[in-house]
């Protein structure tokens, strides 16, 4: 198929429909890759922790234990549950936060340096 007289041959050139160049400067495709990793994993566990929630909240209203003496409960686990899992995701946390650093601190020492960043799509 043959592109009509005086119409750009979209095969040879490229096009915003082809491909994507996301110009952003520095470190900061790096950056935002590493906070949305933490973000997510901070999501992941709170989804977590609010499924054992409504669990948990459910057993107690079965059990007949209503008002303040459920809110302590749930109190008490939440914080037990997220104790725990920092201890199971503490080195994730920490790998993930010391790459962060590095990451911010190579921008501040080399602000020229870039990382190239396209997408296809």
């Amino acid at each position: 198929m043959e592109a009509a007289e005086g119409a750009p041959d979209l095969e040879s050139t490229p096009s915003a429909l082809g491909r994507l160049e996301l110009e952003r400067p520095g470190m900061t495709p790096a950056i935002d890759f590493v906070l949305t990793l933490i973000l997510r994993l901070i999501a992941a566990v709170m989804a977590v922790i609010g499924v054992i929630e409504l669990a948990l909240r459910r057993v107690l209203v079965d059990a007949g234990i209503n008002g303040e003496l459920q809110s302590a409960v749930l109190i008490v686990v939440a914080i037990l549950l997220i104790v725990a899992a920092l201890r199971l995701l503490g080195g994730v946390f920490g790998v993930l936060i010391t790459l962060l650093l590095v990451l911010l601190i190579v921008n501040l020492l080399m602000p020229g340096l870039h990382i190239p960043t396209t997408a296809h799509v």
